[in-house]
């Protein structure tokens, strides 16, 4: 586990967001997911190589590449900062066996291809399903029902399985603390239904 690395990651997207203008909410957005990075990091090492949470850092680096590529657009700072992020992104990657997200991800050339390749189905992948063609019924779901209707299942993982849908922007979440609510994310579903996400972004 290569601790410093993921550390100095997370100081030079703290260093370099810093130039962005100051109310621009991708500012925010980069600091937050580079902490849950960090979080997730060391979960990782320290529950055994968890499958469930192996695919939510996958996620994780995805939306870092597609937020690196509209910061560099932007053109706040520098571009050839986002190229060394890039690159420190991929060594992260590595040290957790992940596969990588694009044969070359510095060349903008090989974006179109997906970071989540399709494996066996794995079990947090059905029950993300499950959990979306809930909410298509009920509109709003709290993670004690999902524990009555995933009984094998822990609270933690429950959990962990809504923060990968809220942070692929799948699910919205309404409330605070114990009154926190999830519902589906009309607004991007209709958008993928549409075909509106699939415009080329190089």
């Amino acid at each position: 586990m290569d601790s410093e690395r993921i550390i100095k990651f997370v100081l030079a997207i703290y260093k370099i967001t810093e130039k962005f203008p100051k109310d621009e909410p991708l500012k925010l957005i980069l600091k937050k997911n580079s902490c849950n990075l960090l979080e997730d990091y060391f979960l990782y090492f320290f529950q055994k190589n968890d499958n469930n949470l192996n695919n939510l850092i996958k996620g994780k680096i995805l939306a870092f590449y597609n937020l690196f590529l509209i910061a560099e657009k932007q053109n706040w700072v520098d571009k050839r900062n986002f190229e060394i992020l890039k690159k420190e992104l991929l060594k992260i990657k590595d040290s957790l066996n992940i596969v990588s997200p694009y044969k070359n991800p510095v060349n903008k050339k090989n974006l179109k291809e997906p970071l989540l390749k399709k494996d066996d189905s794995t079990q947090r992948e059905e029950r993300c399903q499950k959990i979306l063609q809930i909410l298509e019924e009920k509109e709003s779901i709290k993670p004690a029902d999902l524990q009555i209707i995933f009984p094998n299942i822990t609270k933690r993982t429950i959990r962990r399985d809504l923060r990968y849908l809220y942070e692929t922007k799948k699910i919205i979440r309404v409330g605070e603390k114990n009154n926190i609510v999830y519902k589906l994310n009309r607004t991007i579903m209709v958008g993928q239904n549409n075909n509106l996400m699939g415009t080329n972004m190089s």
